[in-house]
């Protein structure tokens, strides 16, 4: 779930900056976040209301999530940005769900929210570190080094899913 958050910490230092760029200002950005905030809506509800997704559709949200922050960040016009935007709502809202739903097949009732606090925690300070490393990343190299961070969180995230799955399956 880390590297999920992982890619959220990218969303937040690029979606803004990026759409005032192309214009976008003020309160239309509250615009911009609610059809990212919607199509987390909608696919939550085809989650809810399909109850398996097949592991192919999986796979591909999660190859979709640092595909879409690329398109958001190299958007040359605000069409590809809110595409950008809308592939990144539904791939996080098509993931987010199953992830968390596996966390009682990994660990016993007894201890569950007390390593649930714990890796919560872990992983909060992780962000930290993460998002210092992002922001200097930004201010020193630019969008290039952010793409490659984006595509080598999207292989650790595609591994860890994987390995997830095919658990699962046994």
């Amino acid at each position: 779930m880390t590297i999920h958050y992982s890619f959220y910490s990218v969303h937040l230092f690029i979606w803004q900056p990026r759409a005032n760029l192309l214009g976008v200002i003020g309160s239309k950005l509250t615009g911009i976040n609610s059809i990212y905030l919607s199509c987390l809506v909608v696919s939550g509800l085809i989650i809810k209301y399909k109850k398996e997704i097949k592991n192919y559709l999986f796979l591909l949200c999660v190859i979709l999530i640092p595909i879409s922050l690329i398109i958001i960040y190299q958007s040359p016009n605000l069409i590809l940005y809110i595409l950008g935007i809308i592939l990144l709502g539904l791939s996080n809202g098509m993931i987010a769900p199953q992830i968390m739903s596996t966390v009682h097949y990994f660990i016993p009732d007894e201890v569950r929210s007390s390593v649930i606090s714990l890796l919560s925690s872990l992983s909060s300070i992780f962000l930290i570190f993460l998002q210092l490393t992002i922001g200097k990343i930004l201010d020193i190299k630019g969008n290039y080094y952010l793409e490659i961070l984006c595509i080598l969180f999207g292989i650790i995230h595609i591994i860890c899913i994987t390995l997830i799955l095919k658990w699962l399956k046994k």
